[in-house]
């Protein structure tokens, strides 16, 4: 991708997880606890309750398009791609604990888009806004929030 906009369209968090060809080195990156920590870590993600069904899919590390559509229906954002982020954080936090999960916190979190050239793994979450992640590589520290697709 070549830009915030460009990676707005990123729905592949599910294929940059599991399909070879979703990384440079051909490897599926959900198996590889050491080089691709955030994939492994989502892929093994258990949330205590079986998720069943043909039309559920596997834990994987949500690309930005992804959070995106998920701030957009659970956070009121309007879309508006500038950094800070006006989203609404205590009502995503609601749903997600009135779901048996826990609340976002103060703190980075991945995603699984590049673009430009430039990694930009992760967005910072603060109790008010979201703000774009800058260049960073896979050392990073920060969370996972595996997502699911029904």
């Amino acid at each position: 991708y070549t830009d915030n906009n460009d990676a707005a369209n990123d729905l592949y968090g599910y294929k940059w997880t599991y399909d070879p060809d979703g990384s440079v080195d051909k490897r599926i990156k959900a198996n590889f606890s050491a080089d691709y920590t955030p994939f492994y870590q989502a892929a093994q993600y258990n949330p205590g309750t079986s998720v069943t069904g043909s039309n559920v899919s596997k834990w994987y590390v949500p690309a930005l398009g992804e959070w995106y559509v998920a701030w957009k229906s659970l956070g009121s954002w309007d879309g508006t791609l500038t950094s800070p982020l006006s989203v609404n954080i205590a009502a995503i936090n609601k749903t997600f604990t009135d779901a048996g999960g826990t609340a976002l916190r103060n703190s980075d979190y991945w995603n699984s888009t590049e673009f430009s050239g430039l990694m930009r793994p992760t967005v910072y979450i603060t109790p008010t806004s979201i703000y774009l992640g800058s260049n960073a590589t896979h050392n990073l520290t920060g969370f996972v929030r595996p997502f699911a697709t029904f």
